[in-house]
């Protein structure tokens, strides 16, 4: 079944009228999302429930949303691996994950690729699952895959900080 709407999501002038541009970005920056759904931004408390066995009886609803939260964020990253695939016509070198959430979560990697499984990614579990490496980038693509599968330590803060350190305008 498919239904299409238009402007779903969007902002109209009849619903946000009355409402003040300050107000409009707290609650889109801070209160929307993640924030909505699981009662957190932390994704380390959301992976970590998505991680957790079920219990028998433990049906804790903000547990359950965590991991719904989670199973949403790898689905939206596998759309979007997905699409530049095909718009590369599967000549991808690697997916690499980088960044706070692709370099510190072992099992989003393995999700995501399990996922993506059909386009040829797959990890070794255990190099999945070392915590870290000396190296900025390091390979933990499983033996066999047809594309490599890496990670990419990164200081995002530090970045923007050189960036704004070199650049004269401001």
């Amino acid at each position: 079944l498919f239904h299409y709407a238009v402007n779903v999501g969007k902002l109209s002038p009849s619903s946000t009228g009355d409402l003040h541009i300050a107000r409009a970005e707290e609650i889109l920056n801070r209160e929307a999302g993640w924030k909505a759904l699981a009662s957190t931004t932390d994704f380390g408390a959301i992976a970590a429930a998505a991680g957790e066995e079920e219990e028998e009886g433990k049906g804790d609803e903000e547990r359950k949303m965590m991991k719904l939260v989670f199973e949403i964020f790898v689905n939206r990253v596998c759309d979007y691996v997905g699409s530049y695939y095909v718009a590369l016509g599967g000549e991808v070198d690697a997916l690499v994950f980088a960044g706070g959430i692709g370099e510190q979560s072992a099992l989003l990697r393995a999700r995501v690729t399990a996922q993506l499984g059909c386009l040829g990614f797959g990890v070794d579990e255990g190099e999945n699952n070392k915590q870290g490496s000396a190296d900025v980038v390091w390979a933990i693509s499983a033996k066999g895959s047809r594309h490599k599968t890496l990670v990419c330590a990164t200081d995002e803060q530090f970045e923007i900080a050189r960036i704004c350190a070199e650049e004269k305008d401001i």
